[in-house]
């Protein structure tokens, strides 16, 4: 038996002491339509709730705001499950390492070189939602045309040393820069012809001439400084890695991020812009959680600091 929000869980609350927050667990069941399955599974939730409700309400920040979202009810392990970026040292020249840009701010959205945000489901394929994106923003500079690409043709064929992918396993994580090496190789189909699934599957990329018309030629890790991240992202969206376990992280809904997140990198998101918001210098990140989580879908993370190691590893096609 499945038992829906509010109406067939009051039957669970009668039966046991109400908790401090299950006022609030009920309205997030009815909001998220969660269904649990047998009593056990719902304490279980409703004392992970519990946890992540008491750190959104006593969380404190002068420069972000965190929210219920819809992982409140889950654990780490779920919740890190999501976080699928792996490190891969090149010999990459790092570019734009002293190269200054005199615009104030760059929004890559507004000139229309940023597709939808999409979401990445239960599998750990950030590494190629950063990649497409990287790639989306190109082929529309070059192109003129904004094409949503296949994270699924990456999740499927960018592994065993195809196209020089040795560390990227689809949903158990992987790497931009082997992303972006793949793509000098084989074309990105398109989203449509390519759909994504959220799990690993056989690579179906039939070949040269299926995909979309445009191979990324070549790619450039970017200089760790803020310069060199600021020249990158002024001229096209750029790929990069960040730490995001912490919970700072998870539940963020609003303001610039400048605490609280670490820098042991371990999820791949796109740089789509930079600005600058009462003297803090932040950029615009595209994360793959659906538009529901953060502001839309995005998270701003200061620059000034380098907040959650946003400046460690950033990489972008050329």
């Amino acid at each position: 038996m499945k038992f829906a929000a509010v109406l067939a869980l009051a039957t669970y609350a009668s039966a046991t002491p109400m908790g401090e927050f299950e006022h609030e667990f009920f309205k997030f069941l009815a909001q998220h339509n969660r269904r649990y399955a047998t009593k056990e599974e719902y304490n279980l939730r409703y004392q992970e709730f519990e946890k992540n409700y008491k750190f959104i309400t006593q969380y404190a920040s002068e420069t972000q705001t965190v929210g219920v979202n819809h992982m409140a009810d889950w654990t780490r392990e779920e919740y890190r499950q999501l976080l699928g970026y792996r490190q891969v040292n090149t010999n990459e020249t790092k570019i734009f390492e002293n190269n200054e840009t005199n615009a104030e701010s760059v929004d890559w959205r507004a000139k229309g070189a940023v597709t939808h945000v999409k979401n990445q489901g239960q599998c750990g394929s950030c590494w190629t939602f950063s990649t497409t994106g990287a790639i989306e923003g190109r082929h529309q500079q070059v192109k003129g045309v904004l094409t949503s690409f296949s994270e699924q043709q990456l999740v499927d064929c960018c592994n065993n040393n195809v196209g020089g992918c040795m560390y990227s396993q689809g949903c158990n994580g992987g790497s931009m820069d082997e992303g972006l090496t793949y793509t000098q190789t084989y074309d990105l189909m398109t989203e449509a012809d390519y759909p994504y699934t959220a799990q690993d599957g056989s690579c179906t990329y039939p070949g040269a001439g299926h995909g979309a018309g445009y191979t990324n030629k070549s790619k450039s890790d970017i200089a760790a400084n803020k310069t060199a991240f600021k020249a990158s992202v002024a001229t096209g969206p750029t790929s990069i890695a960040i730490e995001a376990d912490q919970m700072a992280f998870q539940f963020y809904s609003g303001g610039i991020l400048d605490s609280g997140c670490g820098q042991q990198l371990d999820h791949g998101v796109l740089a789509v812009g930079y600005g600058v918001e009462n003297g803090t210098t932040y950029a615009i990140v595209k994360n793959s959680w659906g538009g529901s989580w953060g502001e839309n879908g995005y998270i701003k993370i200061s620059l000034d600091n380098n907040s959650c190691g946003i400046l460690n590893q950033p990489v972008r096609p050329n």
